[in-house]
């Protein structure tokens, strides 16, 4: 199976979706501890914005999961926002 280069655009392959939490896991390590945040304050705010709303819900399913099984070490979920978005704190 051939992947398609990396672009902002909808439908993003599984590659692609973990290219964007790779570049999540750097912004969280620029963070101080106690810093909190959503997922989308992690990335430009053009980069999320040209993700489609099923592939920002992609990978906020992806990121809970990150957070979840490995990065509960450094990052601690603490509910959501008026928005109803997940907010994280950096341990």
């Amino acid at each position: 199976m051939a992947y398609r280069k990396f672009t902002l655009y909808p439908n993003l392959t599984l590659q692609e979706h973990e290219k964007l939490l790779q570049q999540a896991k750097n912004e969280i390590k620029k963070l101080d501890a106690g810093d909190c945040f959503a997922v989308q304050d992690l990335f430009l705010g053009y980069v999320w914005k040209k993700l489609t709303p099923s592939d920002r819900k992609t990978f906020g399913r992806l990121f809970s999961f990150y957070v979840e099984k490995s990065g509960h070490k450094i990052i601690e979920p603490i509910g959501k926002s008026a928005q109803s978005h997940h907010i994280y704190c950096k341990k």
